[in-house]
């Protein structure tokens, strides 16, 4: 079945991946190898959370359970049941003392993963979740759901907060990384920033003329963007609530957003073939970067911020200069749409996986081809392992490929 999601261990030590097929496999990220394959579950696996501390780790089912596992042995620890129906999402607190899963059965579940208790079990959503975010501190849950976010108590498992104003789905949230605040997006065509203390709307952000399908903020906190169907990209002050910058020039819907490591600049991706940078500072266009003549698929940003890449379905992968919005590379060989792009850990290698059934790795400073490998059927994904020369890619049918690059 489809590979749903892939984490990593806090030291790096091993990989897992969740499937439709109802199986999660335990990786050797050195080898490539299969350490172990955890059995149980009876339907599709939707979400995989890691302990901080790496001791367990936890996965979310539609067969209505969470199960804790541990990674060292492939043991169950844990089946967590109780919700009445599948379980789409799983967040951790930060001193790994509680796990919290969202159901399609509307309710939160706040759980001991030491002994496979519940804690609490908030209830009041009146529709499956589309989002949780945990405060920075751990002190706090929001989730979204219908039209409304909840922020609830870990302490006691209770509803701090429900925080109704949006009119329509509620699709994305993003904390503060100081907690001060929360924001949430929303088919409604408004992001709204609340206080997660009193449950207040601190503001509305209007502005945008079709649904906000993304939010992203700055490192530091200090503004918000926001990505819409309606072509725009919008940057907003989350202490006053006031539109800093309108940032207007894609033609058709933005579909990704990234941000420079120092938040010095911003960048987007738009289903109009073009990427654009833009200064957050002051909301002016940088630079458009054309070339492409396909949609984008995917962005990705160097550690470093020094490179911008976009993967398109015109079968190539560019390599922009931030600074100067020039081509560095224009990655050719590819022979059918390229769907994703991932970075190496230290930033010296570039990975783009296609539908061509190849992933191709790329050093981002020449522009060259370093290695390719080859799969019967189209790639969909990919991702680099810690240990910067393995990169696992998943296929159209749900499999799972692991590749080892002797890079030099």
């Amino acid at each position: 079945g489809w590979v749903e999601a892939l984490v990593v261990a806090p030291d790096r030590s091993w990989l897992a991946s969740a499937s439709y097929d109802g199986t999660v496999r335990i990786w050797d990220p050195d080898t490539g190898g299969t350490r172990h394959t955890l059995t149980g579950h009876t339907s599709g696996v939707e979400a995989l959370v890691v302990a901080p501390d790496g001791s367990w780790l936890a996965s979310a089912s539609r067969d209505k359970t969470v199960r804790i596992w541990d990674p060292d042995t492939g043991g169950t620890r844990h089946t967590l049941t109780g919700h009445t129906s599948g379980v789409e999402a799983l967040v951790v607190a930060p001193d790994r003392s509680w796990l919290a899963s969202a159901s399609r059965d509307k309710t939160v579940r706040i759980w001991d993963p030491d002994t496979g208790g519940t804690h609490h079990t908030p209830t009041g959503h009146t529709s499956w979740m589309e989002a949780l975010v945990v405060a920075p501190d751990g002190s706090w849950l929001a989730s979204a759901s219908d039209r409304t976010v909840r922020i609830w108590e870990l302490d006691t498992g209770g509803s701090r907060h429900t925080l109704t104003g949006h009119t329509h789905l509620v699709r994305a949230l993003v904390v503060a990384p100081d907690g001060s605040w929360l924001a949430s997006a929303s088919d409604d065509e408004t992001v709204r920033i609340w206080d997660p203390d009193t449950g207040g709307t601190r503001h509305t952000l209007t502005g945008h003329t079709s649904e906000v399908e993304a939010l992203v903020v700055a490192p530091d906190g200090s503004w918000l963007a926001s990505a819409s169907d309606d072509e725009t990209v919008r940057i907003w002050d989350p202490d006053t609530g006031g539109t800093c910058h309108t940032l207007t020039g894609h033609t058709s819907e933005v579909i990704a957003l990234v941000v420079a490591p120092d938040g010095s600049w911003l960048a987007s991706a738009s289903y109009d073939g073009t990427a654009r940078i833009w200064d957050p500072d002051t909301g002016g266009t940088r630079h458009t970067l054309t070339g492409h003549t396909g949609w984008l698929a995917a962005l990705v940003v160097a550690p470093d911020g020094s490179w911008l890449a976009s993967a398109s379905r015109d079968k190539t992968v560019r390599i922009w200069d931030p600074d100067t919005g020039g081509t560095r590379h224009t990655l050719t060989g590819h022979t059918s749409d390229v769907e994703a792009l991932a970075v190496a850990p230290d930033g010296s290698w570039l990975a783009s996986a296609s539908y061509d059934g190849t992933a191709r790795i790329w050093d981002p400073d020449t522009g060259k081809c370093a290695g390719v490998a080859r799969v019967d059927g189209g790639l969909t994904t990919c991702t680099w392992l810690p240990n910067n020369q393995t990169i696992l890619c998943a296929d159209t049918s749900g499999s799972l490929h692991a590749y080892d690059f002797l890079l030099t």
